[in-house]
């Protein structure tokens, strides 16, 4: 059923998400088959940008293992779309976009510097005929990251010279060079899952089966954001029928199957905080004395500054601890 639902088009890998890119390369390189047919035009991207065409702006570049899922509008959660407090861009698309521009001032992270353009699943330019969203002839040149096979798609080892980059991005998403990063989110890990809520970047929702039907509905916002992921808030998640003929989102046992299986991914040594998961004793702050109209004076450091508040996690050894971790929702008052 998670496959069904394409749940594992973005929770793929050993740890269950596409944003660990050098454990799933790694993964590839040692079996090129290990994700499947479909997967390997995936797995076999070890960039931290790629470029695809599922977005309400078409083909669009974006940040590997991040997307926009509709849990917020991206105006008030920019997520990977935001900047750093010196104003450089966040998202390695927005960054590697505007280095094929000429304005290597925006990139600030290394790894923007090394993405190769003939791993994209959709080619940004060709040695060849020019189309509504890929540069061509005159207006390519060789990727000098691209120069060392093996490439997913040789024929796209091109990118736009500096001036046609530089042309484009002043069209923004109109433009052949679009980023589609508003809003977008880390694909966080499944494994233990059953103990990480509250869920979604925000901790919104406070299970499992939150989340699920969150996924059927296709989002809280299916509308407004042209940076929107179409394939997460379409049929293709969730409008699958099982073998007995029953929309995924529709069947209530399939919906139970699903959080069954996420709740599986749990290990047992996590739940009871056993070697190697174990830990020392932890000090960890708890904001200040007070009320909620006034602090308490008092600091070590500045009598007239608040006094901090701690809580201490006592250390479990590496036998674990003989009560269990128990999720979110388990904690919360009736």
């Amino acid at each position: 059923m998670f496959r069904v639902a394409h749940c594992n088009t973005c929770h793929i890998g050993p740890t269950l998400t596409s944003a660990a890119i050098e454990t799933n390369a790694s993964l590839f390189d040692a079996n090129p088959n290990a994700y499947g047919p479909f997967y390997n035009q995936i797995a076999i991207t070890h960039n931290v940008v790629n470029r695809d065409f599922f977005y309400n702006i078409g083909r669009a570049m974006h940040d590997t293992g991040f997307v926009h899922t509709g849990v917020l509008d991206p105006i008030l959660d920019p997520g990977v779309g935001g900047t750093d407090p010196f104003g450089n861009p966040l998202s390695f698309a927005e960054q590697y976009a505007r280095k094929l521009a000429g304005q290597p001032q925006a990139v600030v992270d290394t790894a923007a510097n090394q993405v190769r353009a003939c791993d994209f699943l959709q080619p940004l330019a060709v040695n060849g005929t020019p189309s509504a969203d890929m540069f061509g002839v005159p207006n390519v040149i060789p990727d000098p990251n691209s120069a060392t096979p093996p490439c997913y798609k040789p024929t796209g080892g091109y990118i736009p010279n500096q001036t046609a980059a530089a042309s484009e991005i002043l069209l923004g998403n109109h433009g052949k060079i679009k980023w589609a990063t508003a809003g977008a989110m880390k694909i966080p890990t499944l494994r233990n899952v059953e103990l990480t809520g509250p869920y979604m970047h925000n901790g919104s929702m406070a299970t499992l089966g939150q989340v699920i039907e969150f996924y059927t509905r296709g989002g809280n916002l299916q509308t407004g954001n042209p940076h929107a992921n179409i394939f997460l808030q379409s049929e293709l998640i969730f409008g699958t029928y099982d073998n007995t003929g029953t929309l995924i989102h529709t069947g209530a046992q399939n919906r139970a199957d699903l959080v069954a299986f996420l709740k599986s991914l749990t290990d047992d040594r996590v739940r009871y905080e056993q070697a190697p998961f174990d830990h020392p004793e932890l000090i960890i702050p708890h904001g200040h004395s007070g009320n909620e109209f006034a602090v308490t004076g008092g600091n070590p450091v500045d009598p007239n500054l608040a006094r901090d508040e701690f809580l201490v996690l006592p250390a479990v050894g590496a036998s674990g601890s003989t009560t269990p971790l128990l999720p979110f929702d388990a904690q919360l008052a009736p």
